[in-house]
Formats: C-alpha cells, structure tokens, sequence
C-alpha cells in the first residue's frame, strides 16, 4: 500500500542519467557508468527490504559523491537547480495525487497522510533527495572557486567537525523524518570535495584514511550513515581509477537510473497490491521491481515530458 511515512528513513543529475546511447563512447568511464546502474539497483534493493539492504543503501552516498564530484562553473547553476527541482515539483504532484485518491477509495481523510516532514521530502519519503540536492549542487556551484582552493587537511578538518556529528546523530534514532534524511546525505556532500578531478590523487590518503574510520565506526556500532559513505567513497574511488569504455547497453541502461530511483515505489506499490502480492524480502522481488522500473523509466523516456522528469 502507498504511505509515505511507511518507508524507512534513511537516492540526479545529468551526470547520473546520462544521455549518449549510441556506439561505445571511450570517452566516458564505463565503470561509473556502471556504478549509477547498481546504485539504482541498490536503491530498490533497500527499499524492497532486500537481502543486504543495508550495503544496498550505499547508493546513496555514491549518488551524492558521484553528481558533486563533477560540478563545474557557474554557468551551470540554474540548469543543474532546476535539473532536480523540475523532476522533484513533477513527482511530488504524482505522488500527491495518487494518496489522496487512495484516501478518498478508503474512505480516510484527504489531508491525514500530510506531516510537516514534506517541507524537506516532498509528499513520498524518497523524493527528499531532489531538493537536498538542487540545494547542494547550487551551494557547490556557487562556491567553486573558494572549494577548489581547500586543501584536503581542511575538507578533512570540516567534515570531523561537522560530518561525524551527524553520523553519530543518526545513530540516536532521536531525529525526525525529513531531517534524518537530509543529515544522511550531509557526511557526503562534505566529503565530496576530496573527490573532485583537480584534486582525488592528493586526497588520496585523506580517502583512504576516511574509508579506514568509517567501517570501524560502523563496526562499533554507528553502522547507520557510515558503513554506507565507507562503501561508497572506496567504490568510487576504484571506479574514478579503472576507466572503461561504455558499450551501448550500458549507457543505455545507466540513463535510466533517475528514473528507475523515482518510478520504483509506484511500481512496489502496485506489485503489492495484486492478488498475489509481494511475499517481501526475496531477490526475486528485488530483481521484478527493478526490471519492471527499468521498462517504466524507458517509457517515460520515451517521451518529451517524460525525459523532463527523469
């Protein structure tokens, strides 16, 4: 059934999905091509409560890496703004319509599934990854020049500072929807800097040394938040260094990934419903939702307004 407080509370951008679906392209890297498909892979792998589904969620993380990694000037500021808030304002009305005509078949009120929380998420939990990132990636955008110029020890110095104190905040089960989700994706956001092309080589310690405390936070016991950025930080790094060429199929199927994060609790909630329903928890689940949102992204890519959103 639809509900989006439901959902657990703890997944855009033009580098995410991207466009080129003709002969091999050597001049992308296909292992982060790759990346953006099993990170739409975990995604659902998490959200269908899959076997792993804690590993699944370093999606996450490696989304938010992978699109800030590669922020450019700021001529890109109201293309990349709008890049998600579009797909966030066209999702939410979506989802908006669809839980008040199940409030209305069920016979409940129209505004009860409404909570404050949707000032940061939207009306469907897994929406709040748009506006989190068209705020980011104007921030980075913004101040691009004066973030190229921090050194590693400093990016280092502000993600302690700051970053682990939300890690151990999530942790405490203490914070609200919306919020909880919003300090998930900030550890990232302020480790993305060590990351970006000018400067992952220097940073390479500093990664290697932040991925090292990470999975020992995780293993004494702040699992929530760190073991996902532990994943995510040493995947892209192998990947940012293994460069591949990207067949067709690939590309292809990396250019859904948007969509496939955005259409795939529609399409759980229909599975849910049939008569058979979802036994939950299986890989076989795991695997029928993401191909059957993998044939609804590609049909909404199909289309003009469809591509607009996804």
């Amino acid at each position: 059934m639809l509900n989006p407080n439901a959902e657990n509370t703890r997944a855009a951008s033009r580098y995410w999905a991207p466009r080129r679906v003709g002969g091999s392209d050597t001049t992308r890297n296909g292992s982060l091509e790759l990346l953006r498909v099993l990170g739409a892979f975990g995604i659902v792998l998490f959200h269908a409560n899959g076997p792993a589904s804690a590993i699944g969620y370093a999606a996450l993380p490696l989304f938010i890496l992978m699109s800030l990694q590669l922020q450019s000037g700021r001529g890109d500021l109201e293309r990349r703004f709008w890049r998600f808030l579009t797909p966030f304002i066209a999702w939410s009305l979506i989802y908006t319509g669809l839980y008040t005509a199940q409030a209305v078949a069920t016979q409940q009120s129209v505004t009860a599934w409404i909570a404050p929380s949707m000032i940061l998420t939207g009306p469907s939990l897994h929406l709040w990854f748009l506006p989190f990132m068209a705020v980011c990636s104007t921030l980075f955008i913004m101040f691009h020049d004066p973030l190229s110029r921090l050194s590693p020890t400093r990016i280092s110095t502000v993600f302690a500072l700051i970053g682990l104190p939300c890690l151990y905040a999530l942790n405490t089960d203490t914070l609200p929807g919306g919020v909880a989700q919003w300090v998930f994706g900030l550890p990232a956001v302020l480790l993305a800097p060590l990351l970006c092309r000018h400067m992952i080589q220097t940073a390479a310690l500093h990664l290697v040394g932040w991925y090292t405390a990470l999975l020992l936070l995780a293993v004494a016991g702040l699992s929530d938040g760190a073991l996902q950025l532990g994943i995510a930080l040493v995947v892209l790094f192998v990947a940012n260094s293994v460069h591949i060429a990207t067949p067709p199929w690939l590309s292809a199927l990396s250019a859904l990934s948007f969509g496939i994060y955005l259409i795939h609790p529609l399409i759980a909630a229909v599975l849910a419903r049939l008569p058979t329903g979802l036994p939950g928890n299986s890989l076989m689940d795991v695997i029928l939702i993401f191909v059957l949102s993998c044939v609804g992204a590609h049909l909404l890519r199909s289309t003009e307004v469809g591509r607009k959103i996804t």
